[in-house]
């Protein structure tokens, strides 16, 4: 009389989307660097991410990463990058 068992296929997938959330909660408050899709790079700290739907994610704070030579852009309040449009985050 143990536990009920989900099917096996359902399993793996809830715990791998646990562990992403795990890991999407830890960075939050972290500085993160998105790098976009048009190699674009914002830096801010990390503030949320949508699970359900796209994956976007959204930083705090966030200012656009100057390439070698150029100035850093302005700070934007509240940045959200739709999922479709970054490659990576990192922190």
């Amino acid at each position: 009389a143990g536990e009920p068992k989900a099917p096996a296929g359902r399993r793996d997938l809830d715990i791998n989307r646990e562990r992403l959330i795990y890991c999407l909660t830890s960075l939050v408050g972290h500085r993160a660097t998105a790098k976009c899709r048009n190699n674009v790079v914002y830096e801010g700290i990390f503030h949320s991410c949508s699970l359900d739907g796209d994956y976007s994610i959204t930083l705090k704070s966030a200012r656009l990463v100057a390439a070698k030579g150029e100035k850093s852009g302005e700070v934007i309040r509240t940045l959200v990058i739709p999922g479709k449009d970054f490659l990576q985050v990192s922190a």
